[in-house]
């Protein structure tokens, strides 16, 4: 295997000048007032404006051939934490003037910003995409009795195409044996063999964290799926095998095993 082409324009690049439009917030956002959230949003148009623009693109990250994360890498990073506040403080701010439809678009974009933040990342990479992914699926899951009909329709189509967009967890892997065996030796080459084999454990963790947080979207995506049977139904199916093929295109499966989902899976 060899690394990857950048794409052109990279999505990761495009992200990486939002979170330069971008102010550190002092404050715990879900703290703030009506008030302070106008003002915080308002400020920032041209942030949410770029990073927005970045999701039409394919992305990767860029790598550096240093021994280390790099300050610069670490730097990208608190930048995209601060994009992720700035959306949650959209989320808020929406959900605050009952704009349902706003805020839930907003806590996809977190999500988004998740899949641009680990894209052929290192173990730093793919905890960042870990994290921003669960406060996405958390606000996403908050929202889903509160959206209507064409809302949750919707809702599927967008949540599925971010799940094809995902690499699974064969991808994953590959990728993760990709950098032991390649890129992290030139990487970490001034590192000694406990340093390396500590390395090669943060990467594996991240990984497989990245696999659970696949399945938290599928479990959104098919959480969605059930309020849509409900509307049309009234009631819940009694197998997830009832809303193929009119509310999912087919049952998805639980990333690490590779078994189908069942309602089992969603307690």
């Amino acid at each position: 295997m060899e690394y990857p082409p950048f794409p052109s324009p990279n999505g990761y690049g495009i992200l990486l000048q939002a979170a330069d439009n971008t102010k550190k917030l002092d404050k715990d956002v879900k703290a703030m007032s009506r008030g302070a959230l106008v003002a915080y949003v308002s400020s920032h148009e041209e942030a949410l404006k770029i990073a927005r623009s970045a999701f039409e693109f394919d992305s990767r990250v860029i790598l550096d051939g240093e021994s280390e994360f790099t300050d610069r890498q670490t730097e990208e990073l608190d930048g995209f934490g601060r994009l992720g506040t700035l959306f949650t403080a959209q989320a808020l701010l929406a959900e605050s003037k009952v704009q349902v439809n706003v805020a839930f678009d907003a806590y996809i974009e977190l999500i988004k910003i998740a899949t641009v933040v680990s894209r052929g990342g290192v173990a730093e990479n793919l905890n960042a995409g870990s994290a921003l992914n669960e406060k996405g699926c958390l606000g996403v899951e908050s929202l889903i009795r509160k959206l209507s009909k064409d809302s949750i329709r919707a809702a599927i189509e967008k949540i599925g195409e971010i799940n094809q967009q995902r690499p699974g967890p064969d991808e994953l892997r590959e990728w993760g044996l990709f950098l032991d065996q390649t890129l992290h030796e030139g990487r970490m080459a001034t590192l000694d063999q406990g340093q390396l084999d500590e390395k090669r454990r943060d990467l594996d963790v991240a990984i497989e964290s990245a696999i659970m947080q696949l399945k938290r979207l599928r479990v959104v995506l098919v959480r969605l799926a059930l309020r849509s049977f409900e509307f049309q139904n009234g009631k819940q199916p009694e197998s997830l095998s009832l809303l193929i093929p009119e509310y999912l295109p087919h049952i998805p499966t639980e990333p690490s095993t590779g078994a189908l989902f069942t309602l089992a899976d969603l307690e």
